[in-house]
């Protein structure tokens, strides 16, 4: 009688939505935590038993079973669970049966096929557990139909999972030792207030980074189970080791644990390839930076010189007051536009993978609008003219800057001269948006009273730049002001 394999894959939904639906801190920090444990231990403890698991990560579960009585209990429990566990995330499933020897001989194509299904069920309406009925209480900062009450506060059932293990000792700081490499945490280290993030200054950033050209590399490797399964892993480890030697270099620095016992990072997800990561904002672009260089060093030692990878990055700057949802989906949506540049055939030039890069965004308003609405309004200034200087890149690449130099062009804004210089540039900027002759003279002005010392850098905000293939005139005086601005101001007092 002919044995067959089960190939069982599951796409988590949703992850981004449940996590960011508050902008409580502790119920974030809960939320992730959760996202967490449902798709590893969670999982793995229910639902692996006599399987092989191929991949585990954060909204991506695939495994193999001989037995089909198992796959069929995980394909009927497994949703359920997640819905109980957190209301709001929802998953799709599929599963493909195939001969031993098609495993065996055309493992590639059996997991394209998987693909193909899961993407068919992805695209179908899920239904939710938390309609509830008209006239119900509901939470007051979810919308959702509430189930606990706390302290005098209405709790849907996902805030209150949330709240739950936020609280719960051991099992909030997982994903933190795991993200920062550091055992044995306490959960007092954990910030559970914005607050324990900003200190005196009132930004935070939201970092969203994922990799470049991963479905070649995959392809490379997915012609067997083991080495599919062998890549999964890999791939995994360097992005927590790129993450553990990013906090550690920039922990390092300001030396965190001597001034306080909470640590101003708080991982969201770190998993597969994606990173997403909320901190204090005057550390965003460092650490950033160095993922970026550790992402690419630990995939060449994990996978080979051959296969190694790069990574794009976004970061949201916001104000503790701005919706997170709103704060995550902009810095995924820059971190797309990054993408977006560096795989343009002008920035490539033919190489395997496209160079790392990172674009940032601060948020000035309080009004909700779109990325490109925000453009428009506040980055350019006349049509053809553009403030939005990114994406930054990790290496030298031809029409635009590296990351290092435009941290030392925000640095240079520091200080008494660097304070006329800002004066001078926000004046300029003022005027560009009206008349450009306008805009020419106050530059005249500007450098007419500016030191031998600073004209260098009033020039350098203000040198119009032209992009190969790209309509328009770039300048960076826009992102020097507010990179300056989020790692100097103090906002608040003690």
């Amino acid at each position: 009688m002919e044995k067959y394999k089960y190939i069982y894959g599951a796409s988590v939904q949703g992850i981004q939505g449940f996590i960011f639906s508050t902008n409580s801190l502790k119920d974030i920090v809960g939320g992730s935590e959760l996202v967490e444990k449902i798709c590893t231990s969670l999982f793995s403890s229910r639902y692996l038993q006599g399987a092989t698991q191929i991949i585990g990560a954060a909204g991506n579960i695939k495994c193999v079973y001989d037995d089909p009585v198992k796959c069929q209990k995980t394909v009927l429990e497994f949703p359920k669970t997640v819905m109980q566990e957190a209301p709001g995330i929802t998953i799709s499933q599929a599963v493909v049966k195939v001969t031993e020897e098609e495993f065996k001989n055309h493992f590639s194509q059996c997991m394209d096929e998987l693909e193909k299904k899961l993407k068919i069920q992805r695209n179908k309406p899920s239904k939710s557990m938390t309609v509830g009925y008209m006239g119900v209480e509901r939470s007051r900062s979810t919308g959702l139909p509430a189930t606990q009450m706390e302290q005098q506060e209405f709790l849907d059932e996902g805030t209150y999972q949330k709240r739950k293990l936020s609280m719960g000792g051991k099992a909030t700081i997982s994903l933190t030792e795991k993200s920062l490499g550091i055992n044995e945490l306490s959960p007092k280290n954990i910030a559970l207030n914005i607050e324990d993030l900003t200190e005196k200054n009132d930004w935070i950033a939201i970092i969203h980074a994922d990799g470049n050209g991963l479905g070649e590399v995959v392809a490379k490797f997915s012609s067997s189970l083991d080495k599919l399964k062998s890549f999964s892993t890999k791939l995994n480890e360097a992005t927590i080791q790129a993450a553990h030697a990013a906090f550690k270099k920039v922990y390092t620095s300001e030396n965190y644990f001597q001034k306080s016992t909470t640590l101003p990072f708080r991982p969201v997800v770190l998993g597969g390839d994606d990173m997403t990561m909320i901190c204090k904002a005057s550390l965003a672009i460092e650490y950033t930076k160095i993922y970026l260089q550790e992402f690419e060093e630990a995939t060449r030692q994990k996978l080979g010189a051959e296969n190694g990878l790069t990574a794009c990055a976004g970061i949201a700057f916001i104000k503790s007051s701005y919706p997170f949802h709103y704060g995550y989906d902009l810095a995924e949506t820059i971190c797309g536009q990054a993408k977006k540049v560096s795989k343009s055939p002008l920035i490539q030039k033919g190489n395997q993978n496209p160079p790392s890069s990172l674009m940032f965004y601060k948020v000035q308003g309080s009004f909700i609008e779109s990325y490109d609405q925000m453009l428009e309004k506040e980055k350019t200034p006349q049509k053809g003219i553009s403030f939005n200087f990114g994406p930054y890149f990790l290496h030298p690449t031809e029409g635009y800057w590296s990351i290092e130099e435009l941290e030392k062009s925000a640095a240079d804004l520091h200080g008494k001269e660097g304070n006329t210089v800002k004066t001078g540039l926000r004046k300029w900027m003022s005027a560009m948006h009206h008349d450009l002759g306008q805009a020419q003279q106050a530059a005249e002005r500007n450098l007419s009273i500016l030191t031998k010392d600073t004209k260098p850098i009033f020039k350098k905000a203000t040198s119009p730049v032209q992009r190969e293939g790209i309509d328009g005139t770039f300048y960076p005086a826009a992102d020097m002001l507010d990179l300056n601005t989020i790692i100097n101001q103090e906002t608040k007092e003690d």
